[in-house]
């Protein structure tokens, strides 16, 4: 192989390297695999990376209560089941995701959302969710959005670097009506980070290279 395509093709594998690090998903959930049914004042399993403290959550499958899960936005395979991040006690719950990142690594987060669906006399016409990046007694925001009561499925994301210890908290601000905004597919992906100046002068070395090799033949 020439000198001049072996340089393309180490060209070639950094930056699908690049791509396959820019699709590192570490962590997903869509809440299916957490009951057959709906259930009102639902628990996380201790066996997963979720708690829930001050207040109540539903976990509603699609159909039920009149509420719809995601139509076309996939983030994850599977949109039978979603949360309503205000349980059936009046008052909205804490969620948190803790103990599954690398300390030092930036992560983005993507989810998706929707209004309450309700909007009926007697409830809430909006809901604001707030997602927080808890640092021991810091709270940065990473979300904070509201949304009326007929917003359709949407994407919210953001970006952060993780530290020991830290918490991913979502909450609905505001309310305590038993509607609240509803949550699907939690997605954390790893970001990668830039090419560093090693590989740029391997990389702009050797494209010398290939122009010397160019000026020999002529």
């Amino acid at each position: 192989m020439s000198t001049g395509r072996r340089v393309l093709t180490s060209l070639a594998l950094v930056l699908a390297s690049g791509a396959a690090l820019a699709d590192s998903v570490v962590f997903l959930d869509g809440f299916e695999s957490y009951s057959s049914g709906s259930i009102l004042n639902w628990t996380p399993p201790v066996s997963s990376p979720w708690t829930l403290s001050n207040g109540t959550i539903d976990l509603i499958h699609t159909g039920n209560y009149a509420l719809s899960a995601s139509a076309g936005l996939d983030l994850l395979n599977g949109q039978s089941f979603f949360l309503d991040m205000d349980g059936s006690t009046h008052q909205a719950g804490l969620l948190d995701l803790h103990n599954i990142l690398t300390p030092g690594q930036q992560y983005q987060l993507d989810f998706i959302v929707s209004g309450n669906q309700r909007g009926n006399i007697g409830y809430t016409t909006s809901d604001t969710v707030d997602v927080a990046l808890l640092q021991g007694s810091t709270a940065i925001s990473l979300v904070n959005t509201t949304l009326a009561h007929n917003a359709p499925w949407q994407i919210q994301n953001a970006t952060f670097t993780y530290q020991s210890g830290d918490i991913i908290r979502f909450r609905d601000l505001g309310s305590t009506d038993n509607v609240g905004y509803l949550l699907d597919n939690v997605r954390i992906s790893a970001v990668p980070e830039p090419i560093s100046m090693v590989m740029l002068g391997f990389l702009g070395a050797g494209m010398l290279g290939v122009r010397k090799l160019k000026g020999k033949k002529q």
